[in-house]
């Protein structure tokens, strides 16, 4: 019994001697990641349980956060539309083991600086017809982009956008309050020069139509649209719009309506253009960039919450140029931020004023430089001859 003893103890002692030693290893010590939301994964190794900590920071998420021996983690990282660029830390602790893993995302940015590309004429009223009225609701209409830099620039997925609401104040007293808005600007109806190796030279220019026709010579006062950079073109089940197989169509990323799009004759909308991330896309832009929140309808002391439902969040670190368009008569609050557009430009002080026909908005140039000072109330001649008239 005593010599059976002895054999037990000493096994005892050989499994003491042998007890497992904590393993633990993981595949990455770092991830760089983009502005862009995006999901990325690592594998642990180990024989043991094993849990997660984080710094505390709201901005990304990490799951599973405990288990036991192999496992893949998933790090899912919200977008950066700030001007910054962050970075966290988690650990990974078994027994006495510990490992760390730093996260960086990296600011939004863009391609192409702010005032690189900027919006250089704005035509939105139209031309005048016998009848009274006039071409600009039938698209008679075009925005021309300038490359104010000294470097060819790539335009392939910039962003043509226009605001869902506008700057004026309504006859009937109701308004709409929304949130402030400091470090995007938001819009409702976008679209987007479309992957096709395309160039700006430096100081070059651009035309995006409306319609892409030769208007003068529908109607002998319009302007000759039909040789356009690029056309916005409409197609969809309840409108019959017309297509120019001779110029690109921009791509349609979203639409607050489904009527043929335009910009309003009296120039009430703000429009802006805007650089996203590389490999940004409709789907992917609309599903981490929508606004959410609530604005408020304010009429005569009487007012409602409502959900805001078709916006959309542009970070203020994509935008080239943005616009705000509005008149001083019945002027309410700038629709883009400060940090856009401090002022707004118009071809004319009063509503309705017939003398906006055939005349556009036209930014400015000293010494042959365009003037960017983000103020366009400034920035921009007003009642200037349609340049393509």
């Amino acid at each position: 019994m005593k010599k059976n003893l002895l054999f037990f103890a000493a096994g005892l002692l050989l499994l003491a001697g042998c007890s497992k030693e904590t393993k633990l290893d993981v595949t990455a010590e770092t991830f760089a990641l983009n502005a862009a939301s995006s999901e990325q994964t690592f594998q642990i190794t180990g024989n043991s349980s094993w849990s997660i900590t984080t710094d505390g920071a709201t901005w990304y998420t990490v799951s599973p956060t405990s288990g036991s021996g192999d496992a893949t983690i998933t790090i899912t990282v919200d977008p950066n539309a700030s001007s910054s660029d962050r970075s966290s830390v988690i650990t990974i602790t078994s027994g006495d083991k510990i490992e760390t893993i730093t996260i960086t995302q990296a600011a939004a940015s863009a391609p192409s600086t702010a005032g690189d590309i900027v919006i250089k004429e704005i035509f939105f009223a139209g031309c005048a017809l016998d009848d009274g009225g006039s071409d600009g609701p039938d698209g008679d209409q075009y925005v021309i982009l300038a490359n104010a830099s000294d470097d060819v620039k790539k335009l392939d997925g910039l962003i043509f956008a226009l605001s869902d609401q506008h700057s004026q104040t309504s006859s009937s007293g109701a308004v709409w309050v929304y949130p402030t808005l400091t470090d995007s600007i938001a819009v409702a109806t976008i679209y987007a020069i479309p992957n096709g190796g395309y160039f700006l030279e430096p100081g070059g220019t651009i035309t995006i139509a409306f319609a892409a026709q030769n208007f003068k010579s529908e109607n002998g006062v319009g302007c000759d649209l039909s040789t356009a950079d690029f056309e916005i073109y409409d197609e969809n089940d309840y409108v019959d719009d017309t297509d120019n197989p001779d110029v690109p169509n921009l791509d349609s990323w979203f639409k607050s309506s489904f009527s043929i799009s335009s910009l309003h004759n009296r120039g009430y909308f703000s429009l802006a253009i805007a650089m996203p991330e590389e490999g940004m896309t409709a789907e992917k832009f609309m599903e981490d960039y929508v606004w959410t929140g609530k604005r408020t309808m304010d009429w005569n002391g009487y007012s409602f919450n409502q959900d805001i439902d078709g916006e959309y969040l542009i970070p203020n670190a994509w935008v080239l140029d943005g616009v705000n368009c509005a008149v001083k008569e019945d002027l309410g609050t700038l629709w883009f931020n400060s940090t856009i557009d401090a002022g707004y430009t118009n071809v004319t002080d009063k509503d309705s004023d017939d003398a906006r026909f055939g005349k556009s908005v036209s930014r400015k140039m000293v010494d042959g430089l365009y003037v960017d000072t983000n103020n366009s109330t400034s920035d921009f001649e007003i009642l200037t001859s349609a340049s393509l008239k």
